[in-house]
């Protein structure tokens, strides 16, 4: 009896290790058609996020007030938004002033030919980088205003403090736009201005075709065309243009972005008016549809004489590549607005998102009560079809 319940154990554990390794065999060994039904398929997709905010503007103002006695601390102003910022895979904004250790500073200098001149210290960009922008777009209007050694000088202090950049250059052969790559998806971005201050007499022709990037429908046709052939799947153009202080976009800027959008963009900003503008989505000649944000409005400036003056908007993009296709999955943005004077801190010209978590986090009625305001006027005016965070 004893012999016949060994047999048996014996014969149980041979068929269980016959099953086991034929289970092994089938689920690993063998083709996925033949493994069952259970079998789990990697999926092909990948993700980037970004953030796009408008314009880095450093004023006279705002260095008389980030000025310790002996050097520019601007770190504070961006203290509330500097978790929002460095979430993203890549943060871009467009640097609004001149980096040049060789002119006077705004507060030194207000005026250049009757315009309003542009110049900050190198710690400026210090403080955009410890709050999170890895990448500045830089075509605007005023980056004449400390001349081509300027110029020059503030090619040299972004590439410095480690920012990509595009927009302006340091000689006539770099390239004209970026590719960014994360995660396998690689991005192009592009940067122009429709004009610039009357400043640019101080360039000789040779020298704006160098170091600036003046924006023509063939001009982004081409780099359009150049940024695919370099395995950009997914392009967001930059241009400088509009006119000031108003919420309306105007007939030229409006064509402009029609004729970016034709180019194969697929998505853009637009900045200039100092103000937020409506957000759209325009239908291209090829049938695809591109979004189009008129007015990002100052992420931080001095400008409060008016209320509209002091309202941003940081837009969310978030990418994903699937099965070697890259699109956008969700987009949104961050109602924004400058205190030239914070009452919850004591702090002059700092930046806080609008946003609800923000107002919980506020005691200070008057802030709270501003706040509120900004979120509902600002999304009045980009309306429903971008969600606001």
């Amino acid at each position: 009896m004893n012999s016949q319940k060994k047999i048996y154990k014996v014969f149980h554990i041979f068929v269980s290790v016959v099953l086991t390794v034929t289970l092994i065999i089938s689920t690993v060994l063998l083709p996925p058609e033949f493994a069952g039904a259970s079998t789990y398929k990697k999926s092909d997709s990948s993700r980037v996020t970004l953030l796009l905010g408008g314009d880095l503007m450093c004023q006279y103002k705002q260095q008389s007030a980030a000025y310790t006695g002996k050097t520019y601390s601007f770190h504070y102003a961006f203290d509330y938004v500097r978790e929002i910022i460095s979430s993203a895979d890549f943060a871009i904004a467009n640097l609004e002033t001149n980096i040049s250790s060789s002119s006077p500073l705004s507060c030194e200098q207000k005026e250049k030919y009757g315009k309003p001149y542009l110049n900050a210290p190198a710690s400026y960009l210090s403080a955009l980088k410890s709050a999170g922008f890895d990448v500045l777009v830089a075509a605007n209007n005023h980056n004449a205003d400390t001349g081509v050694k300027g110029l020059k000088e503030t090619v040299s202090s972004i590439d410095k403090q480690g920012f990509k950049r595009t927009g302006i250059y340091k000689n006539k052969n770099e390239k004209r736009f970026l590719i960014l790559n994360k995660n396998g998806i690689k991005i192009g971005i592009a940067s122009y201005a429709t004009y610039f201050n009357k400043s640019i007499r101080d360039f000789s022709k040779a020298n704006r075709l160098a170091y600036l990037n003046s924006y023509s429908e063939t001009k982004v046709q081409k780099d359009i065309r150049n940024m695919k052939k370099q395995g950009a799947e997914y392009i967001i153009i930059y241009f400088h243009s509009g006119n000031e202080y108003t919420n309306v976009p105007g007939s030229k800027q409006m064509r402009i972005a029609r004729e970016i959008a034709d180019s194969g963009a697929d998505y853009i900003l637009c900045s200039h008016s100092h103000t937020v503008q409506p957000y759209d989505i325009i239908t291209a000649k090829s049938g695809k549809k591109v979004p189009v944000a008129y007015g990002l409005g100052n992420f931080i400036s001095h400008m409060a004489t008016k209320r509209s003056t002091t309202y941003g908007m940081m837009i969310s993009l978030t990418l994903v590549k699937t099965n070697g296709k890259v699109r956008l999955k969700e987009e949104g943005y961050y109602p924004l607005r400058l205190l030239p004077y914070n009452q919850e801190t004591g702090s002059k010209y700092q930046l806080l998102p609008a946003t609800d978590k923000t107002i919980k986090s506020i005691e200070n009625k008057t802030v709270i009560n501003k706040l509120k305001v900004a979120r509902k006027e600002i999304s009045e005016i980009v309306g429903n079809d971008i969600e606001q965070y």
